[in-house]
């Protein structure tokens, strides 16, 4: 993306935002004139950046209410000063680096281990204990991951009613800047990228922990690796605001990527809803804008409820028919009509990809070779095992297993 284009795209979020949500779709019309893509990245952010999460903190103000403690109302500054207080000496709090619609996340220092963090602070404090101890134990499930492409969780606790986990801090982008500079990405990187995706989701869902929230912002790309961000807290903020979010009707989700289960707020969510939005990521990639948009969450969400996702070969008619039907399987509205697993999900990207090198030359020989075999071609390395028993009888036992191995 140009540095004009980003201007133009910043002045019309801006001025979008502004408006009331019935004006915004003709505001956008006349301002963006034909320009189609423009149009869908910003409606993208007005939904995502904007209304997405004044929805979601107007329901944990509303309907939480002091129950909940409010934390995401604090003034920054006092906020910054309670969350030193509670989490010092041990981690040494610098700033807040943002804010999203279920956490702050502020950067710290790890005084005991001397390293760079990340805090996310749920944006609520509850003080029922079977509550905290719900949330606490989805935490705890989810930093037992270890998948090269899943950010992990070094650390949870629960101190001066503040709930809180912490995360390497990681330079890089997140996908979605990246999909902002670069719009409609070459099948190879989008492929390269959607698999280790999956890889960490197939791991993830055969330890019995569904994401709920995979979006570009979720995904970062570090030093050419993606990275899923968030595994399990999903599911732990749903345990910490379940009463008072269902209550108001409120959904757990970015509306762009939310799988229609999700949407229409059923329970019994699993590995296919993250299916369906790794589907919607690729979709994203390949074309430059997500498979629904609009300017509120109900016409994203009525959008996803009520039709199937455009077929992406009508934003890239260049991608061939194979890469088709899988972004539109993916894509089905049906969970039982999806790919079964994230596993299956890979392998047919991966024989559509791999299809393409021996057709007509379309696509550079060896994108796909590239992708299947970083796929494909995973091992480990074993350090010899060391005897540290008091007795040298015992030595025979690490060379064999070290051997068997």
């Amino acid at each position: 993306m140009t540095a004009d284009r980003w201007e133009r795209l910043q002045t019309l979020f801006h001025s979008a935002s502004e408006l009331p949500a019935e004006e915004r779709a003709s505001f956008l019309e006349r301002e963006c004139d034909d320009d189609v893509g423009l149009r869908a990245e910003v409606e993208r952010l007005l939904v995502e950046t904007d209304v997405a999460d004044r929805r979601i903190e107007g329901v944990i103000d509303a309907a939480a209410g002091d129950a909940l403690g409010g934390i995401g109302r604090r003034d920054p500054s006092e906020l910054l000063t309670k969350v030193r207080g509670a989490l010092g000496p041990r981690y040494r709090v610098l700033n807040e680096l943002g804010r999203g619609g279920s956490a702050i996340v502020f950067e710290a220092f790890d005084t005991k281990h001397e390293r760079e963090v990340a805090i996310k602070v749920p944006r609520t404090s509850v003080k029922d204990v079977e509550t905290r101890t719900r949330f606490e134990r989805e935490i705890r499930l989810a930093a037992g991951l270890t998948h090269p492409h899943i950010l992990p969780v070094y650390d949870s606790g629960d101190t001066d009613e503040l709930l809180y986990y912490v995360m390497p801090l990681v330079e890089g982008e997140s996908l979605a800047d990246r999909i902002l500079r670069t719009r409609a990405f070459e099948l190879d990187e989008a492929a390269e990228i959607t698999l280790a995706v999956l890889s960490a989701l197939d791991y993830a869902h055969r330890h019995g922990i569904v994401h709920r929230d995979i979006k570009p912002g979720n995904i970062l790309l570090h030093d050419g690796a993606a990275i899923v961000t968030d595994f399990g807290v999903g599911k732990a903020v749903r345990a910490l605001l379940e009463e008072a979010l269902t209550e108001a009707g409120a959904l757990i989700g970015t509306p762009a990527y939310m799988s229609p289960e999700q949407a229409v707020g059923d329970s019994n969510i699993d590995g296919r809803a993250d299916i369906y939005a790794a589907g919607c990521v690729l979709y994203e990639m390949l074309t430059g804008s997500p498979p629904f948009s609009g300017t509120t969450v109900e016409s994203v969400v009525a959008q996803r409820l009520l039709k199937d996702a455009p077929l992406v070969t009508v934003l890239r008619p260049d991608l061939p028919q194979d890469v088709e039907r899988v972004v539109a399987t993916a894509l089905s509205r049906d969970p039982d009509h999806r790919y079964a697993t994230a596993g299956a999900f890979a392998a047919a990207l991966t024989g559509a990809v791999a299809s393409i090198s021996v057709r007509s030359g379309s696509w550079p020989r060896g994108a796909a070779e590239s992708v299947t075999t970083k796929a494909r071609d995973r091992g480990i390395a074993v350090l010899p095992l060391v005897n540290r028993s008091a007795s040298v009888e015992n030595e025979y036992l690490s060379d064999g297993i070290s051997e068997e191995l």
